[in-house]
């Protein structure tokens, strides 16, 4: 076969996107051991057929949640996140992000980012949307932060086409399978029970 380009990957991923279940998606991640260490969360806010991880914040403990926006030079800027209290407001492309009067915080600040994507493969590469958004963010980072995508099980492919600027996530969580990649090392603990 012959190899994609990243826009025909893009098309690929929009045409074979699943129903995927997302509760077992997030009791998958909220069961690994570096969402329990994390304090510092920035979770995505979902565009329609992504899976919604925001309500993550809704569960009671001791993180504290952001939600990134969008800044000039397609930079992302990170927001403290309170569902039912933070405005949220749509941007000029319908995405929804914090309200510009919400405070920012430095990227330093957090523990573990989970991170969107189109299409992932086994090596960690990820496939967003084209903006760059996210290889720029994810430099910004603590080297210690985590970074971790949820997908489904068709999200995953063997590889995807990476250039130098391509920044490759440390987690990925399927249904059925945790990718663990680079730079992790503790062991990942079974899927909450049901």
């Amino acid at each position: 076969m012959q190899a994609r380009t990243k826009k025909e990957w893009r098309e690929w991923a929009r045409a074979k996107r699943e129903g995927t279940d997302a509760t077992l998606l997030l009791e998958r991640l909220t069961s690994l051991l570096e969402w329990d260490a994390a304090r510092h969360v920035l979770l995505y806010l979902a565009l329609p057929n992504e899976i919604v991880v925001e309500t993550l914040a809704d569960i009671p403990g001791d993180k504290t949640f952001y939600v990134p926006r969008i800044a000039p030079r397609r930079v992302l800027t990170v927001h403290p996140y309170r569902p039912g209290e933070t405005t949220l407001v749509q941007n000029a492309w319908g995405l929804r992000e914090p309200a510009p009067n919400v405070p920012e915080v430095p990227p330093e600040t957090l523990d573990l980012v989970v991170v969107p994507g189109l299409l992932f493969d086994e090596g960690g590469s990820r496939l967003g949307y084209g903006g760059g958004y996210y290889d720029r963010f994810l430099p910004r980072l603590r080297t210690a932060c985590v970074t971790v995508s949820v997908a489904g099980e068709n999200g995953i492919v063997p590889a995807l086409p990476t250039e130098p600027h391509d920044i490759a996530v440390k987690l990925i969580v399927t249904p059925g399978r945790t990718f663990r990649l680079i730079g992790t090392t503790e062991p990942t603990p079974p899927p909450c029970s049901g």
